[in-house]
């Protein structure tokens, strides 16, 4: 069983990872995005299985961004050779 990672973008990007809270800063110049520094709380969780992985790669994803796209209220974040790295919607 996954958990769900959560995003907000204003005024800063914060969120629960899947166990630990984040937040940080981003820059946005036209379809540009870069994220980071991200800093997290420190717990750890067991459960469900695997959530601390899935917390590094969701905010190592963040961190990659190059750039995004906003369509249908689903916003698609890619790294800097196109790989996409986070989708999320509403």
């Amino acid at each position: 069983m996954a958990s769900k990672p959560s995003l907000r973008s204003a005024p800063t990007p914060s969120g629960n990872a899947g166990c630990n809270n984040y937040n940080g800063s981003y820059q946005v110049d036209g379809a540009t995005l870069q994220v980071g520094p991200l800093g997290s709380t420190r717990m750890f969780c067991e459960t469900p299985q695997g959530v601390m992985d899935q917390e590094a790669q969701f905010l190592a994803a963040l961190q990659n961004s190059a750039t995004y796209d906003i369509s249908n209220d689903i916003l698609t974040i890619r790294d800097a050779s196109g790989a996409m790295q986070v989708v999320a919607s509403r």
